[in-house]
């Protein structure tokens, strides 16, 4: 004896299906843009420090050692 399950609803309307789909194509919403920022602003902060380790060099992490550049880049 088999149960068989629908996996469709047939009652939905082609309709609710094109406007659900198409729905998820207009603008974003608020949320999506503060994502975006928080993003953006991660990504400047890593490049930020990027750029100060390039001109200062491995000074600031006190990784004068260069048995300890090892641990640095093992771990990076």
């Amino acid at each position: 004896m088999t149960i068989h399950t629908k996996d469709i609803d047939e009652q939905i309307k082609w309709a609710k299906i094109n406007k659900d789909v198409l729905r998820s194509l207009e603008n974003p919403r608020m949320g999506y843009w503060v994502n975006v920022v928080v993003c953006l602003a991660m990504i400047s902060c890593a490049v930020a420090g990027e750029i100060y380790q390039y001109r200062t060099g491995l000074g600031p992490t006190n990784l004068n050692n260069p048995h300890m550049w090892d641990l640095y880049i093992a771990t990076f």
